[in-house]
């Protein structure tokens, strides 16, 4: 507080001054003392000392009260999860000891079987039940099929002729489709060539196997239905057996078609020369002509197989349109 500017009058001098009682002055040290006596009291009111925790001692506390907190914290989680851990165990043995009753008591679908067949058997029945739902065996067929196969006995053996001219009948082709030949044999790997009188309509494309072909073999072109190959080019096209083996196009003596004499095989194969052989199954597939024969082409061309039937043992003959059902055949 800084001290008041006073003035001072006198008389009787050259100056006139002011005289103040001195009770009014003001002593500037004391209104200090006074201010700071006001202002501790005034602290003294607002804070109580006896209160006041040092900041040391309450960090303290509040990290003593916070880990208390959290060991009570995880003390409560360990045992909560003992606890659902001691839960989920017996859930898991009431569990397994329901299964294993119900195992116990459960029966196999052989045991039921077994019993349900004992049960038939002691009521005078059939071991195996009988079904009463038939289903057709033409369901999966065609329209035109299921038509034209009603014209057929399926266990009669015709004819040849007859059987014939019933597949003439049966075929459900707009071309002019192949009639086909199926004989069941006893006997299996049964093939060779033959020469049918009035072939099969069908021309094939005969190939000799000399340089240009090799090289045209090597190239991908096969464009041919048969290969004639002499024992001396036989070497060269070993290398292609993989290419030309599966597509039934490799020269075998078995076939005939490994030969010195290239100008009669190739004469016999253009005039009708067929090669047959059985499959796995011991079943013989080939194709005796076309539905435009006459009906005594086709008799001829399957009389001339007859002799390699009958010496494979038949089983039983059949003949079948390209698409139609199969006509049983009476040898």
């Amino acid at each position: 507080m800084g001290a008041q500017n006073l003035s001072v009058t006198t008389t009787g001098g050259p100056m006139d001054k002011e005289v103040l009682d001195p009770s009014e002055l003001h002593d500037a040290l004391h209104q200090n003392l006074e201010e700071n006596t006001s202002m501790d009291e005034v602290m003294d009111e607002i804070t109580d000392t006896d209160d006041v925790i040092p900041a040391e001692m309450s960090a303290m506390n509040t990290d003593n009260a916070t880990a208390l907190e959290a060991d009570e914290q995880v003390l409560v989680t360990d045992e909560e999860e003992a606890l659902e851990a001691d839960v989920a165990e017996l859930d898991a043995e009431i569990v397994a000891e329901e299964g294993e009753k119900k195992h116990k008591n459960r029966e196999s679908t052989s045991e039921k079987a077994k019993k349900a067949a004992a049960k038939r058997v002691s009521e005078g029945k059939t071991a195996e039940p009988v079904s009463t739902k038939k289903l057709d065996p033409l369901r999966l067929r065609g329209k035109k099929y299921r038509q034209v196969v009603a014209l057929v006995e399926r266990n009669k053996q015709y004819p040849l002729e007859e059987a014939i001219e019933l597949v003439k009948k049966t075929s459900t082709t707009k071309f002019d489709g192949t009639i086909e030949l199926h004989a069941k044999l006893k006997v299996e790997g049964v093939r060779g060539t033959i020469v049918l009188p009035h072939g099969t309509g069908k021309t094939k494309k005969v190939a000799v196997a000399d340089d240009a072909t090799i090289e045209a073999i090597a190239a991908g072109k096969l464009d041919f239905d048969v290969l004639i190959a002499t024992p001396a080019q036989m070497p060269k096209l070993a290398k292609f057996a993989k290419l030309l083996g599966p597509k039934g196009l490799m020269p075998s003596p078995k076939a005939g078609t490994v030969t010195e004499d290239i100008e009669k095989v190739t004469k016999e194969i253009s005039g009708g020369r067929v090669e047959y052989r059985t499959d796995k199954t011991g079943v013989l597939h080939m194709s005796l002509g076309r539905i435009s024969f006459k009906t005594e082409q086709i008799a001829e061309n399957f009389r001339t197989m007859e002799s390699i039937l009958q010496g494979g043992k038949v089983v039983s003959v059949s003949l079948a349109p390209t698409m139609g059902p199969g006509v049983k055949v009476q040898l």
